[in-house]
Parts: structure tokens; sequence; C-alpha cells
């Protein structure tokens, strides 16, 4: 009411000087309204900006991912740490050399989104360090960085728990996507491996050609099914009501077609 009362250009200190520009008490009302109606806007002006605006723009400050490096070679963590910290989004909360360094900055209560490590340490190398941080309540994240692109690498990596797979002659912006990717959606292989299992799939994948396939009757597929069941050659023709010889020449008759599957598809 304070608010109001000091706009009231009708009365007080202001009055004079309506009146002085002629603005007599007709239309001091007029005055009145318009400025309390200039104060309920001021007031939703406000309230709008601190209710809708103001959260919108919190939520827009995203947290940075913390991320602690492991590597024994410290030019190449210092590299990476230099690199790193220039993206807003990312924040190096600690450093290690190997993987007891990064538990026991853990144990001191450094809180981490994603561990950046070498594969290949002293003392415990990565895969042994993500064995240990799965055996924790929260772990964080494992990016594993390695020198090459090893197939068996990368799938030792990931059994042993880790979340990516990166080469370190990967450039530095696939490093900050991988951080980013692994952060928001859980896995991710470097760009190499990943084309190289592209290709493999492409070399080993083979249409099945329609000339091929060799078609079998009823009787012979349920012949397959009690061999495949471990019945022998006498009891099968006692639980189809046959000779013992009738079923040893489907069976013959299915290793010929077999035989023949396996020469059409090789050629």
């Amino acid at each position: 009411m304070r608010l109001l009362s000091y706009y009231n250009f009708g009365e007080g200190p202001y009055s004079n000087i309506l009146y002085r520009y002629n603005c007599g008490p007709a239309n001091t009302s007029a005055i009145k309204s318009l400025s309390n109606n200039l104060c309920v806007v001021v007031f939703f002006g406000f309230y709008l900006v601190y209710t809708l605006f103001l959260p919108y723009y919190l939520s827009t400050m995203k947290e940075p991912i913390k991320i602690i490096l492991a590597d024994d070679h410290p030019v190449v963590l210092e590299g990476m740490r230099s690199f790193l910290e220039r993206d807003k989004e990312l924040q190096i909360v600690g450093t290690a050399a190997n993987g007891q360094e990064v538990l026991q900055l853990i144990q001191d209560g450094v809180i981490a989104d994603i561990i950046l490590s070498d594969i290949d340490m002293p003392v415990m190398s990565g895969n042994e360090l993500t064995k240990k941080l799965r055996e924790l309540k929260d772990p964080p994240k494992m990016l594993m960085l390695a020198m090459h692109d090893h197939e068996q690498d990368a799938s030792e990596a990931f059994k042993a728990g880790a979340d990516g797979y990166i080469c370190k002659y990967s450039t530095m912006e696939e490093m900050v996507f991988a951080l980013k990717y692994i952060k928001k959606e859980g896995s991710y292989i470097c760009q190499t491996l990943a084309r190289t299992f592209i290709v493999r799939m492409k070399d080993d994948f083979r249409p099945v050609n329609p000339a091929n396939l060799v078609e079998f009757s009823e009787r012979e597929l349920e012949m397959l099914s009690l061999i495949a069941d471990g019945y022998t050659n006498q009891e099968i023709a006692y639980r189809i009501f046959t000779s013992r010889r009738t079923v040893e020449g489907y069976r013959l008759s299915l290793i010929v077609k077999n035989r023949s599957t396996q020469y059409r598809c090789a050629s």
C-alpha cells in the first residue's frame, strides 16, 4: 500500500505539479487509476521473471562434467588437461599416474562423473581399476584410453566394465565428444574401431542364395528332431512305426543333402 500511495499523484508533493500543468481535480482520478495500473503491471512483471524466466535460466546453467585423468606419462596428462579445461562443460577435478592413485582420490572424497584412464599403467592398469570401481555403490563412468585400436583390448575393457574406448591417436575433439556422450547416453567406441567392425560385418555377411536352399520333407524333419534328441535307429524305427532299414535310408539321405548344401554355399 505504501507503493501505491507514493505514486498517488493527486495528493502530496506532486499535486502542485499537476495543477501547474492544468491537471485539476477532475483529472486527478484518472492519474490515480493510471498510476495504480502501472504498479500492477510492474508487480506482475517481477512475478513472471521470478517464477518463469529465472528458473528457466538456472536450469540452462548445467553443472560441468567432473573428470579424473589417469595416465603414467606426465606430458600426455598435462596435454589432455590443458585441452579439456578449455571446454566450460568439463572440469578436471584430479589427476593420477595409475589406478591406485585414482582409488586414493575417490577415497579422499573427490567426486567424479567420468574417469578418463589409460588402459596400460603401472601398479594398477585401467582394466583392474575398472573392476575395482564396479565394487563401489555409485561408481563413476570409465572412458578407456589406449595406444592401439586392437579389438581384443577393446573387448577386454568392456568386459571389465568400461563405458567407452578411445585411441590415443583420436582427435581431441572426438575425446570431448566421447566424454559428453558417455555422461548422457552411456557407451562409446572410437570411430576407428567402429569402422573396423562395419568393414568386418560387410566382409563376413553373405546373403543366402535361394538356389542353395535344400527342402526337407515332413518325415525328414521328424527324423532330424529324433536324431537330435539322441535316439538310435532302432528306437526311431519303433517310434515312427517303420523298419530300421528305412530309418538308415532317411539318415543317409539327410547326410547327402547336408553335404550338397555345404558344397553349394562354398561355391
